[in-house]
């Protein structure tokens, strides 16, 4: 039905833009253009003659020119011959009043048409030619093929519809069958009727039976533009299908791109599914640690404490220790001061002690060299008796100096083994100290304790020595007593006895001075080195101290960060007690809910994948059938509103309407009455002019076309 009503409208709107040619204009200023180009074809379609016709409205214009390229221009309205040039033709000296027809034929029949024709035959399903099928009896097919000409004129590829059909006399034939056609009866005549849109490239099939075919009237083709009312919305239709085009392509795109993002995602998926499984499991690993970390936190807890305590103790240990430098310090001061004080009366022993020793060899030389030399002799005993004087006096003063000014036998001993008991305490609050690690503290406190020590044993070393050198200066003492007990004169008048007791007297001697001798040369050394010692003690001293006042500095911040970690420890345990239970719970759903969702977001993915595979033939199904509805005709092209254009020359005004009709070559049966008819026929077109058989050819196109109408 829709392709009946079609048809029906492009017949109407063909026979009605052709019948425009003999409607009058309104008045105005200007002459108005009407042209109709006719066409015969011979029976495949193939242009055999074409004429144009046009029809002015003068509007009071004696004077008209037309721009073309004719072989032969007619008058069909007066007898004012055309004025024909290369350019075209004039006609001058009309009167100006009403419409004004000629006839022009251009010299080529190429003129490009919105179409070309091509027709073939078959009888009986065989390929046939035309000419031989007049009075064939069976069954004809007629195919029409029309093809759109893409390089003619924009206005007449896109806005002319064509209609295309023929009569068929059903009292020489049988049957008519046209699918796609609209087919009326009209008494004993079949008007067939194809329509074809802008454009449009069609096949058209007619199948006649008969047992004595003909097609008397040939087949027309009438193109016309399409003009009617409400034809002008279809260019709003166009631009809202290039519009919707567009959206289309862009909502695909869109769409398309947010798929792909969307299945992108898969991948990460199925890392994050793998992510949350490593994620349960360590879950499950750190609450399986859960109890054995409550007995690991008490017991860092206790640890924490006890060495926060230990660390309390260990600064009464360094303040002793502290102490203990200073006292240090004053007694190996003492030991130097008395040393040196001492040193001046060893000296003065010792001189008194090489004067002796020279004594004592002068008179045993004297003694040697003649007992008879008395003189001698008692010049050296009263040199030797000076000298023993004087050694005795020295020696009582260094007695005494030294019983006065150096430490007592008992005070001595009592400072050894106090020097002793410092050294063993400050030893032990030293290693007490050193359970914090202070590299440099530590290293500076180790040498000054190495140092003590050895300071230490030299001081024994030195107050033993002392001891040592009294008691040598108190046996001399008493031999010295002991040989000036004896009067000289004694030894002189006893020369002989005498001689034996010095004898006895220097063998004494020479013990007692080689001791003494000794004994001042260890004093010496250990003196010297008494002072170097305390002055290295003295260096030492401040160094050390130093090093405790760090480690008693850096107990105090170690003391309140373990006082600061116990209670982090303390708390983070509490912590952990009260949350562990919760915690892994929340973990656990969270762990569950995630991979829940990402399940569902996996399977989705294939629903993604539908939805962008329904997407990809929803658009191909778009762009298919908008490419078939574009390529196959231009019906969204139609502009009513377009600018006509000439068939002869696009110099020419706009016309007021343009339209072409084509006919083929009638088959009939020419028997010799109808030949006789037929001549008669063509002599009487022969008299009529050519206005008159327009009039008939189209007179007979309406009256099909009208008595089509009237049996709908």
């Amino acid at each position: 039905m829709r392709n009946w009503k079609r048809n029906t409208a492009l017949a109407m709107a063909a026979v009605m833009t052709a019948s425009s040619i003999f409607s009058v204009s309104a008045a105005a200023p200007e002459v108005v253009t009407d042209e109709a180009l006719y066409g015969n074809l011979d029976y495949y379609g193939t242009m055999k003659s074409m004429n144009i016709v046009k029809g002015v409205s003068l509007n009071g214009q004696t004077q008209i020119s037309d721009y073309g390229d004719y072989s032969e221009v007619k008058n069909m309205t007066s007898d004012i011959a055309p004025q024909i040039s290369t350019t075209g033709v004039t006609f001058d000296g009309l009167d100006g009043k009403g419409r004004f027809y000629y006839q022009v034929t251009p010299k080529s029949l190429e003129e490009k048409l919105p179409w070309t024709v091509d027709i073939s035959y078959k009888l009986n399903g065989v390929p046939a030619q035309a000419e031989n099928l007049a009075g064939a009896s069976g069954m004809v097919e007629i195919d029409i093929h029309i093809t759109p000409v893409q390089d003619t004129a924009d206005y007449l590829k896109n806005n002319m519809l064509l209609t295309v059909a023929t009569t068929i006399d059903m009292t020489k034939n049988l049957s008519v069958e046209a699918p796609g056609a609209q087919i009326q009866s009209l008494g004993g005549t079949e008007a067939v009727m194809f329509a074809a849109l802008p454009g449009e490239e069609k096949d058209f099939v007619i199948r006649i039976g008969s047992d004595h075919f003909s097609l008397d009237a040939g087949i027309v083709f009438a193109m016309a533009p399409a003009t009617m009312d409400g034809l002008d919305k279809i260019k709003d239709l166009a631009q809202t299908k290039d519009d919707v085009k567009d959206s289309v392509h862009k909502l695909y795109d869109g769409t398309n791109a947010a798929l792909e993002a969307i299945a992108g995602v898969r991948p990460s998926l199925n890392e994050a599914t793998q992510a949350i499984k490593v994620l349960d499991q360590a879950r499950e690993k750190v609450h399986s640690y859960g109890d054995r970390l409550d007995g690991n936190v008490d017991t860092d807890v206790q640890n924490l404490n006890r060495l926060a305590n230990a660390t309390v103790e260990l600064v009464p240990h360094l303040n002793t220790a502290k102490s203990a430098l200073d006292d240090f310090d004053l007694d190996f001061r003492d030991i130097s001061t008395q040393a040196k004080n001492v040193e001046p009366e060893i000296d003065e022993v010792n001189h008194d002690l090489m004067a002796l020793k020279e004594s004592l060899k002068k008179t045993e030389d004297v003694l040697k060299n003649g007992q008879s030399n008395t003189k001698d002799l008692q010049s050296a005993l009263d040199d030797l008796s000076s000298h023993l004087g004087d050694t005795q006096d020295d020696l009582y003063g260094f007695r005494k100096e030294a019983k006065r000014r150096v430490i007592p036998a008992t005070a001595s001993n009592a400072f050894r083994g106090n020097l002793k008991d410092r050294v063993e305490g400050l030893h032990e609050a030293l290693s007490h100290a050193q359970l914090v690690d202070t590299s440099e503290a530590d290293a500076r406190l180790e040498r000054y304790y190495s140092e003590l020590k050895t300071a230490a044993k030299k001081a024994q070393d030195t107050q033993e020595a002392m001891d040592d050198f009294l008691s040598s200066t108190e046996d001399t003492i008493s031999s010295l007593e002991s040989l000036l007990s004896h009067p000289t004169q004694d030894a002189l008048k006893n020369i002989h006895d005498g001689l034996g007791t010095v004898n006895d007297l220097q063998d004494q001697s020479q013990t007692l001075l080689q001791g003494l001798s000794q004994a001042s040369g260890k004093i010496n050394p250990l003196i010297e080195s008494a002072t170097r010692l305390s002055d290295t003690m003295s260096s030492y001293k401040e160094s050390a101290k130093s090093g405790i006042d760090s480690t008693n500095y850096l107990l105090g911040s170690v003391s309140v960060n373990l006082d600061s970690a116990r209670d982090t420890l303390t708390t983070i345990e509490s912590l952990f007690q009260n949350t562990r239970g919760d915690l892994n719970d929340g973990t656990k759903a969270s762990l569950k809910a995630g991979t829940d969702l990402i399940d569902h977001a996996l399977n989705s993915m294939t629903a993604v994948d539908q939805l962008k595979s329904a997407n990809d033939a929803l658009k191909a199904l778009w762009d298919k059938k908008v490419a078939e509805f574009e390529n196959d005709n231009n019906v969204l092209k139609i502009d009513p509103e377009a600018r006509k254009v000439s068939f002869t020359s696009s110099e020419n005004a706009e016309p007021n309407s343009v339209q072409v009709i084509l006919r083929t070559e009638e088959i009939k049966v020419n028997d010799e009455e109808e030949k006789a008819q037929q001549k008669a026929l063509e002599d009487a077109k022969e008299n009529e002019s050519p206005l008159k058989r327009i009039i008939g050819v189209f007179s007979e196109i309406f009256s099909s076309i009208l008595h089509a109408f009237k049996n709908m």
